[in-house]
């Protein structure tokens, strides 16, 4: 009996020890699933995080990119609107003020891009009569980034202003508007806007005289080729307006007012 009793505990313990190692191994292979989990939520939370500082780099690049050309495009539209300025408020009747555009805008470091300037006149209409009195707007603009724009204006009183380059008219109630748009960053010299001619000059056959201002899209390598204030001797020299609004003939007597035409 006793030996029976000792093969029955035995069997028991081997029993009993066979459960035991399953539960390790068991656990064994819980705590193996355990670890392959938090190593793959790791390493998911490392790629989430790589991309997302991927994107945020991006975004502060395109956007370092839109405020440098936008502080270039501001620049510009400041420059040209103090050109203007200057040349209305200098004592002198006759006065001119040449601006050299850029030819692209910068991007820092990445290089340029091409831009546009947009000039506006818009006068006001009194009894659908020109009054003299309006505002010169100026915008620049990128022409591959919709967020790269910039613009100012300069307002003037009793003054003909004339855009010289086949201005757009557009239609804007109680004013009249002109519009011409510069492309300093086209291809070919010929079709590239250069310089910006600004002229302001008073008429020598009335008095008081009337007081003109010629803004040009000077498409000549040397702007002594666009507008100026020397005499011109017949129609087509590129330089009559002016002459027929301001200046003398070669006899020394003024130009008629009928040979000034400012639209």
């Amino acid at each position: 009996m006793e030996e029976k009793r000792k093969i029955k505990e035995l069997k028991t313990a081997i029993g009993r020890a066979g459960k035991t190692e399953a539960i390790v191994h068991d656990a064994s292979i819980n705590g193996k699933k355990g670890d392959m989990a938090l190593w793959m939520l790791t390493k998911f939370g490392m790629l989430f995080f790589i991309i997302a500082l991927m994107t945020i780099i991006f975004y502060y690049q395109v956007g370092l990119k839109s405020n440098v050309c936008s502080d270039q495009a501001k620049a510009i539209a400041d420059e040209i609107a103090a050109r203007i300025t200057q040349v209305l408020d200098s004592p002198a009747e006759d006065e001119m003020r040449i601006y050299s555009l850029p030819v692209g805008l910068e991007l820092g470091k990445n290089g340029a891009t091409r831009y546009k300037v947009g000039i506006t006149k818009m006068e006001t209409l009194s009894g659908g009569v020109k009054s003299g009195n309006g505002k010169i707007i100026l915008n620049v603009s990128a022409s591959s980034n919709s967020n790269c724009e910039k613009g100012t204006n300069v307002p003037y009183i009793s003054r003909n202003v004339s855009l010289e380059q086949t201005p757009l008219t557009l239609t804007i109630t109680g004013y009249d508007v002109k519009y011409m748009t510069l492309d300093p960053a086209a291809v070919g010299g010929a079709s590239r806007s250069q310089h910006l001619i600004i002229i302001k000059c008073g008429s020598k056959s009335s008095y008081p005289p009337a007081q003109y201002l010629f803004i040009q899209d000077c498409r000549q390598e040397d702007a002594a080729n666009c507008y100026h204030f020397a005499n011109s001797t017949g129609a087509g020299s590129g330089t009559d307006r002016v002459e027929y609004c301001c200046g003398w003939d070669t006899s020394g007597n003024p130009y008629t007012a009928t040979l000034c035409s400012v639209t």
